[in-house]
């Protein structure tokens, strides 16, 4: 896992944001804090369902609420569509 020096979320826990924000769209803060609560990823890939639980479990709703998509997209770089 690579972290870069601004933000503590790694690469691929970034793509998993991103995946997840472009599957539910405008909602998808409020919908990944609803299934965080739950554990509980229901239509998210598999492979991405552990690093969604990490950012849960490491960083919290604070810093949910303080990032955005376009800072999560850089900090994936061409991994956030690595999976269809």
């Amino acid at each position: 896992m690579t972290t870069t020096m601004n933000t503590l979320v790694t690469e691929q826990q970034a793509a998993a944001l991103v995946r997840f924000a472009e599957q539910y769209g405008r909602g998808w803060k409020d919908e990944l804090h609803f299934q965080w609560m739950r554990s509980n990823y229901p239509l998210s890939p598999q492979e991405d369902r552990p690093l969604l639980q990490q950012v849960r479990n490491y960083l919290g709703g604070r810093w949910l609420l303080r990032t955005s998509l376009p800072k999560l997209r850089e900090i994936a770089g061409g991994k956030q569509r690595a999976r269809t």
